[in-house]
C-alpha cells in the first residue's frame, strides 16, 4: 500500500478502513491528514462523479489563459470604464459619421431627452452587466434595467412623429417602406454587435451568464436603437416600430437561449 493508492481511494470514496491502509497511516503523516480531511468533507463516491466537474474547472481555467479572456483580471471600475467606452463609441461613430439629416427640425428639448434614455438605459444594463460576482445577484434589478430599455425604444416608436418638415422626414408607402424598415433593423443590429461582444468579454461570468444575459441583451439593443436612431431620419412611427424596435429580437432571443442553456447544464 502507497501513498498514491491511498489518495485514490480518498478522493474516489473507496475503502480507507482496511489493515494495510491504517498500517499505511500510522507511518504517514501526510496520507493521515488527507484521509481526515476526504472524511470531513466528504468526497465524492465515485471517479466518474466527480470527473465531469474537474473536467468543467480544467476548461474553465484553460479559457481564462487565453489573451481576451484576461480582460476578466481587470479590476471592475476598468472593467466598467471600457464597457461605457465601448457603448458610447458606436452611436457616436454614427453621430460623427452619418448623422441623420433631419435635425435642423426636429425638436431640441425632445431630441436631447430621446438620446438620453437610451445613454441611460445602455449604462445601467451595462454596470449590472460588468458587476463584482461576489456580490449577490440582483435579478430584479436586471429586470428593472431589461424593462427600462424596451420601455425606452417603445416610446420613442410611438409618440407622434417629431416634425414633417423635410420630405424624408416620412416613408413613403408600397414596398420602398419595407425595404426602409429592413436596412434600419439590419443597421441598428449591426450597431449592437460590439457592445454585445465586448461586454460578453468582459464580464466575469463568461459564457455562463444566466441572469446577466438580460442585461448584456438590454445595453447592446439599446446601443443598437440608438445608432440608427441617429442615422435614420424617418419619423413614421410604422417605420420606428419595423425598423428600430425590432432591433430588440435578437439580442432578447439570445438572452432567453442563453438563459435556458444555462439551465440545461445545471439540471
Amino acid at each position: 500500500m502507497d501513498c498514491e493508492e491511498i489518495q485514490r481511494r480518498a478522493a474516489t470514496g473507496g475503502n480507507t478502513g482496511d489493515t494495510a491502509v491504517l498500517d499505511h497511516l500510522r507511518g504517514c503523516s501526510a496520507c493521515a491528514a488527507m484521509v481526515a480531511a476526504a472524511a470531513v468533507l466528504g468526497r465524492a463516491p465515485t471517479v466518474a462523479s466527480t470527473a465531469p466537474a474537474w473536467a468543467a474547472t480544467l476548461a474553465a481555467i484553460e479559457r481564462d489563459e487565453r489573451p481576451l479572456s484576461r480582460l476578466h483580471s481587470w479590476s471592475t471600475p476598468g472593467r466598467q470604464a471600457c464597457g461605457f467606452a465601448l457603448a458610447l463609441a458606436v452611436p457616436l461613430a454614427v453621430f460623427l459619421l452619418m448623422p441623420r439629416d433631419d435635425l435642423g427640425a426636429y425638436p431640441t428639448a425632445r431630441w436631447y431627452a430621446e438620446c438620453l434614455g437610451l445613454a441611460v438605459a445602455s449604462g445601467w444594463a451595462a454596470s449590472l452587466a460588468l458587476a463584482p460576482l461576489h456580490r449577490p445577484a440582483r435579478v430584479s434589478m436586471a429586470h428593472w434595467a431589461g424593462l427600462l430599455g424596451v420601455l425606452v425604444i417603445v416610446t420613442i416608436a410611438s409618440l407622434p412623429a417629431a416634425h414633417a418638415q423635410d420630405a424624408g422626414a416620412l416613408a413613403p408607402g408600397g414596398h420602398d417602406f419595407i425595404a426602409r424598415a429592413r436596412g434600419c433593423f439590419v443597421f441598428g443590429t449591426l450597431c449592437a454587435v460590439p457592445t454585445w461582444f465586448g461586454l460578453r468579454l468582459l464580464a466575469r461570468d463568461g459564457d455562463r451568464l444566466g441572469a446577466r444575459a438580460d442585461v448584456v441583451a438590454a445595453a447592446s439593443a439599446a446601443v443598437g436603437v440608438g445608432g440608427v436612431y441617429l442615422h435614420c431620419p424617418i419619423t413614421d412611427n410604422g417605420h420606428l416600430w419595423l425598423g428600430h424596435v425590432t432591433v430588440l429580437l435578437l439580442p432578447w432571443l439570445w438572452a432567453l437561449l442563453a438563459r435556458r442553456s444555462r439551465s440545461v447544464r445545471r439540471g
